[in-house]
């Protein structure tokens, strides 16, 4: 048990961020100022393990939560929320860079209450939404879907980082977006929009070159690359 380790420690402050398991109520009783969870959204909304849904869902902002710790995840009152606008060009450094001051001003401002006891701001329950890991379903894209929509959830699924801000290399590497191209199931690294029109049935490849592929979609063309062959479908 952590609890007799932790408890010889007799930590002033207990903190904890993109720790994916509940701490019992005894360890959280043990600090003695306060017990604190670093979350990376703007809580109330998207709760849970998957901040990668503010991108999937196409929100305008990014954001971060400093909260005491409860029983249940998430749900603490607020100490600090950071929040700022989404890049417009969604790679993993882009929003990491735009992520980053967030997290970072949530938690010296949250601690720095915490340290002085104040009591937080309860979270408003009619504003909560949840963010669970992205279901196989979720992770194939459609080409009738905008562009736009298409952009932003591959950038979604394949960012270098998740629950806990980063994934295996190889998945990494491989790519979790997968969609349909020629009739055989394909992960693909990397998808952005292009302008023009065109004149082809969503999903149709409109051109091919050694590394990339341009597809037809809903409203226009995007270029793919990285592209493997997938058993999965």
């Amino acid at each position: 048990m952590a609890l007799p380790l932790i408890e010889a420690l007799a930590p002033d402050l207990i903190l904890s961020f993109t720790f994916p398991h509940r701490l019992p109520l005894e360890i959280i009783a043990s600090a003695r100022l306060a017990a604190v969870n670093l979350h990376p959204t703007p809580l109330p909304r998207y709760r849970g393990p998957n901040p990668l849904r503010m991108i999937y869902d196409g929100s305008p902002t990014l954001g971060a939560t400093l909260h005491y710790l409860e029983s249940e995840f998430d749900t603490g009152a607020i100490l600090s929320l950071a929040e700022g606008p989404m890049p417009d060009v969604l790679t993993t450094d882009s929003v990491y860079r735009a992520w980053e001051p967030l997290l970072l001003r949530a938690l010296s401002e949250g601690v720095e209450r915490a340290l002085a006891g104040e009591p937080g701001v309860p979270q408003d329950h009619a504003m909560v939404s949840y963010s669970p890991e992205f279901s196989e379903e979720e992770r194939w894209l459609d080409w009738k879907l905008p562009k736009a929509t298409l952009y932003r959830r591959a950038a979604a699924l394949n960012a270098a980082f998740g629950t806990e801000l980063v994934v295996p290399r190889e998945a990494s590497q491989l790519g979790q977006a997968k969609a349909m191209i020629d009739g055989q199931a394909h992960r693909l690294r990397y998808l952005e929009p292009m302008s023009g029109a065109a004149a082809a049935a969503p999903g149709t490849v409109i051109e091919r070159n050694e590394d990339t592929l341009t597809i037809a979609v809903a409203d226009g063309l995007v270029r793919v690359s990285g592209c493997t062959a997938d058993g999965d479908r």
